[in-house]
């Protein structure tokens, strides 16, 4: 498990614990190999009892700082400079620019989910933080605007 990342072999076996209470009950894992999905996430396929599955995660090499045309991506779990999605929606508008400087309490954006409008502030914690970053695109009066998912990257920002 110490090795360079990526280097697992597909046909390495593991052995998984199924009852923390009970020792003797375990179940073998096969690792298939990687793979990568249409976002370039990273993908790692497994074998047990017969069944393929497939476990996703992003890969820790994509670029680090999003930009206006790279589309949607994950937000980074733990990162302080990353605002990730809660609710899934479509982008309306942001009612913030890159280089503003964020104030708690104050809007950030506009989503629709299940054909309502959802205002959503500035996080406590995010103030005083200055946008770096607005990686998805707004509705237009010619197109739509990103679809987000839980965890999709909504808004980039840098200390001020």
């Amino acid at each position: 498990l110490h090795a360079k990342p990526r280097s697992l072999k597909a046909g390495t076996m593991f052995e998984l614990l199924m009852d923390p209470t009970n020792p003797s009950k375990k179940a073998q894992i096969e690792f298939g190999g990687f793979g990568v999905a249409p976002n370039k996430d990273i993908v790692l396929n497994f074998m047990h009892e017969g069944q393929n599955m497939q476990v996703s995660m992003p890969d820790p090499d994509a670029a680090i700082s999003a930009s206006s045309g790279s589309g949607t991506r994950k937000a980074e779990p733990g990162n302080p400079h990353h605002l990730g999605t809660v609710v899934p929606g479509e982008l309306l508008s942001y009612s913030v620019n890159i280089g503003d400087v964020l104030k708690a309490g104050k809007p950030l954006c506009v989503l629709e989910s299940m054909k309502m409008e959802m205002k959503i502030s500035v996080p406590d914690e995010m103030d005083g933080l200055q946008v770096k970053a607005l990686p998805c695109k707004g509705r237009t009066k010619e197109k739509q605007g990103d679809i987000l998912a839980p965890g999709d990257l909504l808004l980039e920002m840098q200390e001020s």
